[in-house]
């Protein structure tokens, strides 16, 4: 009998063994060698504390402890580790213990007792377990990078949120100077009405500068609190408990990061990671699919006692070993059907892979790009408030000697405060070009779950 499973066994194998498909080689897009811009500042893991912002390091450290989207990400790394582990157990025989009691009524009552244990393995011949469990490794490596690319955008929503809300208690600090320095221009404005040397229009319009600069001091009041809540979500807490420091001072950044080969850097981003993964992964379980049309041999053995009394049961054991080779022979196409439908998904995945890199050297490309344009525009608009703040001051004094209409005086006043205003948000959006340009370039960190923080 062992003679003749051999022989079934070698003849399937010749006839079979080489249909097994090889996994497709991962092909690449082309990447430039170089970046359009290289940087001299080194890379940090942990980027954000460029701006060494002690505030913005505790927020950030406290939202990766306690922020619940990313525990929920936690979660769903822990399944897919048990589902890697789940589908590892395959490989190992399985072994059950079985027991049986039974009353027998023929005039007398009799009992009869039964125990014993059965094993069956299952020999992979094709590879698919083993290609089932290796698809399942590579999704929990994806899962990984899931998680890590998870923690690198809450970080960059963090640091984006953080300065948005700093942006706008700058702009009411700039805002409160403006009102005092508006009702400052009114008060001379009406001593030129009393001097019948303004007109009565003069006043009702520096009235309405006035009352526009305090209504857009409300709006900046009302993102304030905005910005708050979004800060004490992403924190996993609500406004009420948020503390922070209320400084508006920016710390403006400006140099680039060193930026290595485009092919080697961006390989190690996170996102692109796991769609390398994920790519080996429907390989795998293509191949799992394509053995699933082949035989499957599998070795039972059992080992079991019969007895009618309790005390000998561990008496009289029979034990048996038995090979058996099982083939498809009509499934409706139901195997081949799902042969296609796993070549198409890893067809599928491998586009997407190759997208996922294209668009992370576009991500890339465009913060660096951003960031250069904001630079200038950024010095540009610093020149203009310079100049803006010279020719107010004149006008101002031609204006109080009457050589001057209030127009000329009303106009460099309203440019002058609008360039501040500004300036203040071109100062914020250099950051997040920059928050940018570091989100695209990370490649994550040694990532451990902690306890989340208890609140009282």
């Amino acid at each position: 009998m062992k003679s003749n499973i051999f022989i079934i066994t070698s003849i399937i194998l010749f006839l079979t063994g080489c249909a097994i498909p090889k996994p497709t080689p991962v092909q690449n897009v082309k990447l430039p060698k170089t970046f359009s811009i290289n940087g001299e500042q080194e890379l940090q893991p942990k980027w954000w504390e460029i701006f060494e912002d002690s505030e913005l390091n505790r927020l950030i450290e406290h939202a990766l402890i306690s922020n619940l989207s990313l525990q929920a990400t936690w979660e769903r790394l822990s399944q897919a580790r048990a589902v890697a582990l789940k589908s590892g157990a395959s490989l190992y025989p399985s072994l059950s213990f079985l027991s049986e009691s039974s009353t027998i009524k023929n005039g007398v009552s009799t009992n009869s007792f039964s125990a014993g244990v059965a094993a069956s393995y299952e020999i992979d011949l094709w590879g698919r377990l083993n290609n089932t469990v290796d698809a399942s490794l590579f999704e929990l490596k994806a899962s990984k990078e899931n998680l890590i690319s998870a923690s690198i955008s809450l970080s960059a929503e963090i640091a984006s949120t953080w300065y948005r809300l700093k942006e706008q208690h700058n702009l009411a600090t700039v805002l409160k100077k403006q009102i005092q320095l508006n009702e400052k221009h009114l008060k001379i404005t009406e001593q030129k009405f009393r001097s019948a040397q303004a007109k009565a229009s003069d006043i009702i319009q520096q009235r309405q500068i006035v009352e526009s600069v305090k209504g857009e001091a409300i709006l900046t009041n009302g993102r304030i609190e905005l910005f708050e809540h979004q800060l004490a979500l992403l924190l996993g807490d609500n406004a009420k408990n948020l503390k922070y420091s209320q400084n508006s001072n920016f710390s403006l950044i400006t140099e680039l990061p060193k930026m290595e080969v485009p092919s080697e850097l961006l390989m190690q981003r996170p996102d692109v990671k796991m769609a390398y993964y994920k790519l080996q992964a429907s390989n795998k379980q293509l191949s799992s699919a394509v053995a699933d049309q082949y035989p499957k041999f599998t070795i039972s053995s059992s080992l079991r006692s019969n007895s009618i009394s309790a005390s000998d049961i561990f008496t009289n054991w029979l034990s048996s070993l038995v090979a058996n080779i099982s083939a498809p022979l009509f499934d409706g196409y139901m195997r081949k059907a799902e042969v296609q439908r796993s070549e198409a998904i890893r067809n599928e995945q491998l586009y997407l892979y190759s997208h996922t890199l294209l668009n992370a050297l576009k991500d890339v490309e465009d913060s660096i790009s951003k960031v250069t344009h904001q630079k200038h525009y950024l010095d540009s608009l610093n020149r203009q408030v310079e100049l803006s703040n010279l020719s107010l001051k004149q006008i101002r004094e031609q204006y109080i000697h009457a050589n001057s209409s209030f127009i000329s005086f009303l106009n460099a006043q309203l440019s002058l405060q609008n360039l501040q205003r500004n300036q203040i948000s071109a100062s914020r959006e250099l950051i997040e070009n920059i928050i940018s340009l570091h989100r695209a370039l990370s490649s994550g960190w040694v990532i451990k779950r902690n306890k989340p923080l208890t609140r009282n």
